[in-house]
């Protein structure tokens, strides 16, 4: 069944008030009055009844469907930014593996850098679609991009760890430095652009809550890094495989 975020709540009912799923509806679905939906309203999944479609889509709560857990593990992924739509391809994937949020970097072998809200629209339209299709109720947050020496300053007070993969690291660690952090509620990981990360980047990314990681004698992409990073992570002291 087709599944949409509402964005408003009344005394009448839920309101769709997008124009771009209001289109979707209209012209793409050809969904009509008294035709059903699903709606995502405050991480709450409802089954809606269509009563009309105008400039606005107004819906009838029909009944509460059973809403997915979230995760209390939080994961903040600190991208460098890469080259060409890459960066539209990680966020899909991490949104669908239930990724908390996401923090573009600008660092020093970044091909894209960008500094204000460019492409964040669209960023952000990928993070609400991906968290849709994958029957998600919480899109993930999706801060400006900064440049790696604002990283430490900004953000490491939130994290009980950033880890930093690293190709150059000695590999054998990362099981001792996860099973270290049993307990922690909320880690990021720092994954750098093609090219990886500079002796500058790093210097920039030390601190007592910064860890140093290798994946091993494996060289990945920078987009295969940062899922199978998550996913790693996710295992060993989120909620996957209990």
């Amino acid at each position: 069944m087709n599944r949409f975020f509402i964005d408003e709540k009344t005394q009448t009912g839920m309101l769709i008030q997008d124009p771009e799923t209001i289109h979707h509806v209209k012209k793409v679905l050809r969904l009509s009055p008294g035709q059903m939906i699903e709606g995502i309203h405050q991480e709450r999944v409802f089954l809606l009844e269509i009563l009309e479609i105008t400039d606005r889509i107004l819906l009838k709560p029909v009944e509460e469907l059973p809403a997915p857990p979230v995760s209390s593990l939080r994961i903040t992924l600190f991208q460098g930014l890469p080259k060409g739509d890459k960066m539209e391809w990680i966020l899909q994937k991490a949104t669908e593996l239930g990724i908390s949020r996401v923090v573009p970097v600008n660092t020093q072998y970044s091909l894209m850098k960008i500094k204000k809200m460019q492409k964040l629209s669209r960023w952000e339209k990928i993070l609400a679609g991906a968290t849709l299709q994958s029957k998600g109720v919480r899109i993930p947050r999706l801060e400006a991009p900064v440049d790696v020496d604002e990283v430490v300053a900004h953000y490491i007070a939130d994290l009980d760890r950033l880890l930093v993969l690293y190709e150059g690291e000695t590999p054998g660690g990362l099981g001792g430095v996860l099973a270290d952090l049993k307990e922690a509620g909320h880690i990021g990981i720092f994954i750098g652009p093609e090219g990886g990360l500079s002796s500058g980047d790093l210097k920039w990314l030390e601190h007592q809550k910064v860890t140093r990681v290798s994946l091993g004698p494996r060289i990945l992409r920078t987009e295969t890094a940062a899922m199978a990073m998550t996913a790693i992570v996710q295992y060993a002291l989120g909620d996957v495989g209990e």
